[in-house]
């Protein structure tokens, strides 16, 4: 599964099935969906370039490194920014095309793969402090006491509920926790740090579900 803003990774392992090894040019032609994009690729004796900018965009990846029969040749890592169409779009379908090496007439019948991906709108996390007495703006002075707020929220365009939410909320400089922590977790998950005085910042993992909206 894929979210808006990061980037996620394809991995594209050729197999020759037949009983003779490859020879000439291998090309992997990759159509990626509508929201996905190329931003980089790693794999011995590969060279791959975007050859339909799109929207969408191919990424055709070439190789004359032989595949001996009945193996597998070197794995493409084709890395892709995720947009927010891909999301809008959710679950899209990337789909892979190998041709060339030679390959006899008529054999071309398992040259096609495809990947269905989840594709998710990030957590919006919000941060708020207040203090006792109020003030706005929230003033905290030197060795004063005031409680950290963070909100988790699942965009409403996502499709389903989050699960495995992780956070990680370092403190400003100075700031830890108190020795008498008010603390309370609705995200669910653990709190791994974050509850005992002296801490400086809030990890959370394995927070969820968090339903959309």
């Amino acid at each position: 599964d894929f979210s808006v803003g990061s980037t996620g990774l394809y991995t594209i392992t050729p197999h020759n099935t037949g009983g003779l090894n490859t020879s000439g040019t291998i090309t992997i032609a990759d159509n990626l969906p509508n929201g996905l994009t190329f931003a980089s690729f790693t794999g011995a004796g590969w060279a791959c370039s975007v050859t339909v900018v799109g929207p969408p965009q191919t990424v055709t990846c070439n190789s004359t490194t032989n595949i001996p029969a009945f193996t597998s040749g070197n794995p493409i890592g084709l890395t892709v920014n995720v947009g927010a169409a891909a999301a809008t779009a959710s679950p899209v379908t990337n789909n892979v095309v190998i041709s060339g090496g030679n390959e006899p007439a008529g054999n071309n019948g398992n040259n096609t793969d495809s990947d269905i991906t989840n594709v998710y709108y990030t957590p919006v996390i919000a941060k708020s402090f207040s203090t006792t007495p109020v003030t706005s703006p929230v003033q905290i002075v030197s060795g004063g006491v005031a409680t950290l707020r963070l909100t988790i929220s699942n965009p409403a365009a996502n499709p389903v509920s989050l699960l495995g939410v992780a956070v990680t909320d370092p403190f400003p400089a100075g700031m830890t926790v108190d020795a008498i922590p008010a603390f309370s977790n609705t995200c669910g998950g653990t709190i791994s740090t974050g509850t005992t005085q002296g801490d400086t910042q809030i990890v959370l993992a394995g927070g969820g579900p968090i339903a959309p909206g």
